[in-house]
């Protein structure tokens, strides 16, 4: 794969511990002590009152870093990308556990939201945006094919992309199978050419995998990190939150997706 360059204008960011960027950069640079907390429950700001009643558990996670940037986004509009490794593992529980009862009757609600890309749809719903939306789900791999997916795009014909990654915790008996450190979720604004938001510059390129992919020197994070497919995003955030030069996010071929991050020049 060629080299591919886009830049960042926005971080949206939460976990516990964590509700957005300012304090991730803070804890990082060791301004602030990171409590792992559980995230309270978060009401969507952008939704109608009758979407936001029906909004599930991962809408919520998902909106809540999509609108930490909901005053960068661009008002001539965006393309979006979704990407969550298992869904709303919630909603899935509830429809087979009223599958498995003799009446077999199945909440309208929870069938509605049980789509894979329901986040996306709520949304479109949210914002009226109506450019071109993806949904993915890669396994432990979601969020480095959702940013090489929503960078691709930035290569063509989009000027603007929102990459929005999220993952939720399993009920049980789905945990037994899939366990999940903890809720994330993690929103990024990326375009084409830099703007006066801009934080850093990506040039993103594949390159064979170093022997393993750099710890997290905090050590809830790190177990989040290896924990949640979507924290797998924080090797990136971390890099640049410290202002670093490169840093990398295993594939699922063995190969690295290798991305170098500059601060300044990006007129050059």
């Amino acid at each position: 794969m060629s080299e591919m360059t886009c830049y960042l204008n926005g971080v949206g960011l939460l976990a516990p511990g964590v509700e957005d960027w300012p304090v991730f950069t803070r804890i990082v640079a060791g301004e602030e002590s990171h409590n792992a907390a559980e995230p309270a429950r978060y009401t969507p700001k952008s939704l109608p009152a009758n979407e936001r009643r029906r909004a599930s558990q991962l809408v919520r996670l998902a909106f809540n870093s999509i609108e930490q940037l909901l005053e960068l986004l661009p008002t001539e509009g965006y393309a979006t990308v979704f990407s969550s490794s298992g869904g709303d593992y919630d909603i899935f529980h509830k429809i087979c556990s009223a599958l498995a009862l003799p009446e077999k009757i199945v909440s309208p609600t929870q069938f509605h939201n049980s789509v894979h890309n329901a986040p996306a749809g709520y949304w479109s719903i949210a914002t009226g945006n109506t450019h071109p939306s993806t949904t993915i789900s890669a396994h432990d791999y979601s969020f480095v094919m959702g940013l090489v997916d929503a960078v691709a795009q930035l290569q063509g014909e989009a000027e603007n992309v929102l990459l929005a990654c999220y993952d939720m915790v399993p009920p049980s008996p789905i945990n037994e199978v899939r366990n999940v450190a903890g809720p994330f979720s993690t929103s990024l604004l990326l375009s084409a050419r830099a703007n006066e938001h801009t934080l850093c510059a990506m040039d993103v390129s594949v390159a064979p995998r170093a022997a393993q992919v750099p710890s997290l020197a905090i050590a809830d994070l790190e177990t989040l990190r290896l924990g949640n497919a979507s924290a797998r995003s924080l090797s990136l955030l971390t890099a640049i939150a410290r202002a670093e030069g490169e840093t990398e996010l295993a594939l699922s071929n063995g190969e690295s997706l290798c991305i170098g991050l500059r601060y300044s020049g990006f007129g050059d």
